[in-house]
């Protein structure tokens, strides 16, 4: 979590929890791939505890996992989500929207994949925050941030599940925010309002257990 190494280990341990409550209401294969998103945001924001902890410490071992945190955040998050919501809808004229969200997701995810392995990617600690610095080619990285809220934002908001739906709201109420108050340190906040939405995912198994 963007906040200290504790609030990172105790997301982890809380969305763990959550994870685990929300998997008992999944009733068919097609929910599975949804209900494991708190379980992936766990492992993210462990992952971000290590951050911290290889920051301060400044360890010879730092970049693991910032690289891993960025993987997550950028790569997974882009092919995740969208296919995720797919699986589990059943309107004709959503899935074309929602699958066409996936195609983009997938280009993005190769090509940042490609940013990771061949450009910089480091952070540092500011106020209650970490900072990522992502050194990709700058003359894309504008339009790169804007086609990554495709299929992030639109896959849930098109979803025929309403409370979906809402969580499609609240990421781009929460992105608006981020970007608005924490300019510099958008993925980090984002990622940590994102892990707190991403608990809605219990509701809507619990809702739609059938």
């Amino acid at each position: 979590m963007c906040f200290s190494t504790t609030a990172s280990f105790a997301s982890f341990a809380i969305l763990t929890t959550v994870g685990a409550v929300g998997i008992k209401y999944v009733k068919k294969p097609s929910q599975k791939y949804f209900a494991a998103i708190p379980f992936l945001f766990a492992i993210q924001q462990l992952i971000e505890g290590f951050v911290w902890i290889g920051i301060l410490n400044n360890a010879a071992w730092k970049t693991i996992p910032i690289h891993l945190f960025i993987f997550f955040a950028q790569v997974v998050w882009a092919i995740w989500v969208p296919f995720s919501i797919l699986k589990m809808e059943t309107k004709p004229s959503k899935i074309r929207v929602i699958k066409s969200c996936l195609w983009v997701g997938v280009i993005l995810a190769v090509y940042i994949s490609y940013c990771l392995l061949f450009y910089t990617t480091t952070a540092f600690i500011t106020p209650f925050h970490v900072n990522y610095k992502l050194y990709y080619p700058h003359n894309y990285y504008p339009v790169l941030g804007l086609l990554y809220l495709l299929p992030i934002i639109v896959p849930p908001i098109s979803s025929s599940v309403a409370e979906i739906r809402l969580i499609g709201i609240l990421l781009l109420l929460s992105f608006i925010i981020t970007k608005f108050f924490f300019s510099d340190e958008v993925i980090s906040v984002w990622c940590f309002f994102a892990a707190l939405i991403s608990s809605i995912v219990y509701w809507v198994l619990k809702n739609h257990a059938k």
